[in-house]
């Protein structure tokens, strides 16, 4: 059978670097004449904590886009809006009705940064992970939390820093697994059993290492901090109707066009690297309604077709898996990469042709483990620093029970089964 594996370049992703950007979006890129969206998002936090922010957007100049020219600035571009926007919704005792809609100054530049880039106009992971960080010395040393600083936050807290920094690691040090996937999977269309062994045990291994990478947060991340301080800015506007967003958000764009739009937040679910990992081993996820489906290639929310915002949202609403939803939420090349790659990875249909290569099957198995273990630690994660915190807010302990089924992500979701439910599909796949 014919098969192209995807050239990770072509898709601006690194085998390096894998999904982090070649070259950090730094605000020192920018034209003089944004200086006052950079002179906002370095104040966020005072601005925030003497409550002047949403009056200062108010008072924004409408900036024009045509100096933001280059990749990079594109991206630090939207970095900088994204916080801007959540801040500008969240950043108040509630989002009282007037700062469900953010205003012009911030959305016309927002909405023509996210139809150049094909991104949606939220705080998505791209946003406070991928292009939210810069190396502390010359030497770029991605992989290690040390050498690593934030570029932005709303609290100004190494908490907060530390949140976003354990992720860029992560996805740093899982940058050269992505060559281990590619071959694993070159190595199953030659049938050369071998190599393929070989690749799935140094997936294994690098599985493990992310792992303990995540079991750091808890260094420099106090719980109670993330659950009162952050995690609210991180919210998008899909189901927060509890939280004062019964329909959304909407982008003044100056027309009279504009809708209230329902997107998620940042979530680990828009991570480019794990969505790889999943397709890699053939893990398939169901959709959460409960009804089974098999996870397949989402087409990209195409940002540059037409209609409003909301149209191109609405035709999204009949995909059924969340996991393959949040591919909307990922830059535009990582989108084509994991579609491409879907349509060419057989490790798992390899691994099932040779029932009886006992050696081959223990080391699909090994790696489709270490995914398991890593999934555990975030389950473990999520309980310590959301449903345990969400439980001591509860006076009546009769309501300890609801909160850990029904709370929700920032993505959206319901957090504990959805984790769960990863996790349990993931082990399944073992051969």
């Amino acid at each position: 059978m014919p098969f192209d594996i995807p050239k990770p370049e072509d898709y601006d992703v690194s085998l390096k670097h894998g999904f982090l950007p070649q070259r950090t979006p730094h605000a020192s890129s920018l034209d003089s004449r944004y200086a006052p969206w950079v002179d906002i998002v370095n104040s966020l936090p005072q601005l925030l904590a003497y409550g002047r922010l949403r009056s200062l957007v108010d008072r924004l100049p409408v900036l024009e886009c045509d100096r933001l020219t280059t990749t990079p600035q594109l991206r630090c571009a939207y970095s900088i809006l994204a916080f801007i926007s959540h801040a500008y919704i969240w950043g108040g005792e509630s989002p009282a009705e007037s700062h469900k809609i953010v205003p012009p100054p911030i959305s016309i530049p927002f909405l023509a940064v996210c139809k150049a880039l094909e991104m949606l106009p939220v705080a998505t992971y791209a946003a406070v992970v991928l292009w939210n960080f810069d190396t502390i010395l010359s030497t770029d040393r991605r992989t290690s939390l040390c050498g690593l600083k934030t570029l932005t936050t709303f609290t100004g807290a190494i908490d907060e820093s530390w949140f976003y920094l354990v992720s860029v690691a992560i996805e740093a040090q899982g940058g050269p697994l992505i060559s281990t996937i590619l071959e694993a999977t070159r190595c199953a269309h030659e049938q050369k059993t071998a190599f393929v062994i070989i690749h799935l045990r140094q997936l294994a291994s690098g599985l493990t290492e992310l792992g303990g990478t995540l079991k750091r947060l808890h260094e420099r991340c106090d719980p109670a901090f993330f659950y009162d301080k952050l995690r609210p800015y991180l919210a998008g506007g899909k189901n927060m109707a509890t939280s004062g967003l019964p329909h959304g958000v909407m982008f003044d764009d100056g027309t009279e066009d504009a809708e209230y739009v329902q997107l998620a937040g940042g979530s680990n679910a828009q991570s480019s690297l794990f969505q790889l990992f999943d397709i890699a081993l053939g893990i398939a996820h169901r959709a959460t309604s409960g009804t089974v489906e098999e996870t397949s290639a989402a087409n990209p929310l195409n940002t540059k077709s037409e209609g409003t915002l909301a149209d191109r949202l609405r035709a999204k609403q009949a995909e059924p898996d969340y996991i393959t939803d949040m591919r909307q939420y990922m830059p535009e090349g990582h989108r084509r990469f994991l579609r491409d790659f879907s349509r060419v990875a057989i490790v798992r249909e390899f691994v099932a042709s040779k029932p009886h290569h006992h050696t081959l099957m223990t080391a699909y198995n090994a790696a489709v483990a270490a995914l398991v273990a890593f999934r555990d630690v975030h389950l473990q994660i999520v309980g310590r620093y959301i449903v345990l915190r969400s439980q001591r807010q509860k006076a009546a302990p009769q309501h300890a029970e609801g909160v850990a089924k029904d709370l929700n992500g920032t993505g959206g979701t319901t957090l504990m089964p959805f984790l769960r439910q990863v996790r349990d599909e993931t082990a399944l796949c073992a051969a």
